[in-house]
């Protein structure tokens, strides 16, 4: 791209500001309007062609009205807004927002962002000077302005507007002097293109007080999700749904992967006990045996004397019967310990084979194949239960070192 030269950027700056009467539109009320058709022929004929208009954003608003009677909000339609930026080689790109207030539902939204986008453009077109010559003989008017000019008049008159406009030669912070159209508005002098910007920004202002807005600032968090949440389940129950939906979804996989995290975590660490591992072997305490001596032995005469018995006594077989019937019984009760079991037992020496056989020294190198094995991201070591352990060793067997 050529660099333009300053004569060049001059010319293109002059060209902006010049507009023929046959360029002009005609609003509703009948008066010379700067439309956007117009801003298009000023930019064709200034730069030819060298321009370019984008659309960086764009959005619905839903407006809320303010009930004084019932102190309550309630939905009073549709705005609808873009942001965009208007690009002129050689003067660079100037960015504002457009917006259009939705006739005929929401559904109309096709022909409402295209009118915002024309805001958008003359608004941008405004900064670059164009057609700023009429100024002085037009009013640029946008849609909103249109519908609200009582309204706009109005707050100029409130706020003591005394304008007058000539041209004027105003010297800049930075020494430089700048000459133009000039409106004497509150005391002071106001470029005209920010004092029209300006009372497009009051217009605007007008426009949303009188269509109500969105509740105060000052509530707090939880009573502006409520707000919203009340609002949404009224106007759009579907979309609620949907949103409470995907909400639960998100928070129950949020629970998942922190599940994951901190098992992750306790495995790499160290920290988490399963049942083959770091277990100590028992150690058989050996004990010492020193002779001690002992006195000579002697013998003790006892005295047999007879001592008479009387005649036998019947033995009660049936209760030694019972006796010995419950210390069998007692002989076949075994611990409830499910990993003691001689099956459980072969089943753990043929795992702790497989451990050596594969080199598996660490928990955190068993991990990967007991969550293959299940097939589950959240399974641990001591996910294996004796139920599996013979199924474990199974797929272990299938495992190629």
């Amino acid at each position: 791209m050529r660099e333009m030269t300053v004569d060049e950027i001059k010319v293109i700056k002059e060209k902006l500001k010049e507009c023929k009467d046959e360029w002009l539109e005609r609003n509703a009320k009948g008066h010379p309007a700067l439309g956007v058709s117009t801003v298009q022929q000023i930019l064709d004929n200034a730069t030819d062609g060298a321009w370019d208009f984008v659309i960086e954003e764009q959005w619905i608003e839903q407006v809320q009205k303010y009930n004084k009677q019932t102190s309550s909000w309630a939905f009073d339609g549709f705005v609808f807004h873009v942001r965009g930026y208007l690009y002129i080689e050689g003067l660079g790109r100037r960015s504002q927002y457009g917006s259009k207030i939705a006739v005929g539902g929401k559904d109309n939204q096709n022909s409402a962002y295209k009118a915002a986008a024309s805001d958008c453009l003359k608004k941008c077109a405004s900064l670059f000077g164009v057609g700023s010559s009429v100024y002085s003989k037009i009013k640029i008017e946008t849609d909103e302005q249109s519908q609200n000019n009582a309204g706009a008049d109005n707050l100029n008159y409130q706020m003591g507007a005394q304008q007058t406009q000539q041209t004027q030669q105003i010297r800049l912070p930075d020494g430089s002097i700048q000459q133009g159209e000039y409106i004497w508005f509150n005391n002071q002098w106001i470029h005209q293109n920010d004092y029209y910007a300006m009372q497009q920004q009051q217009a605007q202002q007008q426009t949303q007080q009188q269509q109500g807005s969105y509740p105060s600032l000052s509530l707090t968090e939880q009573q502006k999700n409520q707000w919203y949440h009340e609002t949404m389940q009224q106007y759009d129950p579907k979309g609620y749904q949907e949103m409470k939906q995907s909400s639960a979804a998100n928070t129950e996989l949020n629970n998942i992967q922190q599940d994951i995290t901190e098992t992750d975590r306790a495995v790499s660490n160290d920290k988490t006990d399963y049942p083959f591992e770091n277990v100590q072997e028992p150690v058989a305490q050996q004990n010492e045996f020193q002779a001690q001596p002992q006195g000579d032995a002697k013998v003790q005469q006892q005295d047999f004397n007879a001592i008479p018995h009387g005649a036998p006594k019947e033995v009660n077989t049936q209760s030694e019967k019972t006796t010995g019937q419950q210390v069998n019984h007692l002989e076949n009760i075994q611990a409830d310990n499910p990993w003691n079991t001689p099956e459980i037992r072969e089943s753990i020496e043929v795992f702790q084979n497989h451990k050596a056989r594969l080199g598996i020294t660490k928990d955190s190198q068993l991990l990967p194949h007991v969550r293959e094995f299940f097939k589950d991201e959240k399974a641990t070591i001591a996910s294996i239960t004796p139920d599996v352990l013979a199924k474990f060793n199974e797929y272990l067997q299938n495992i190629q070192v």
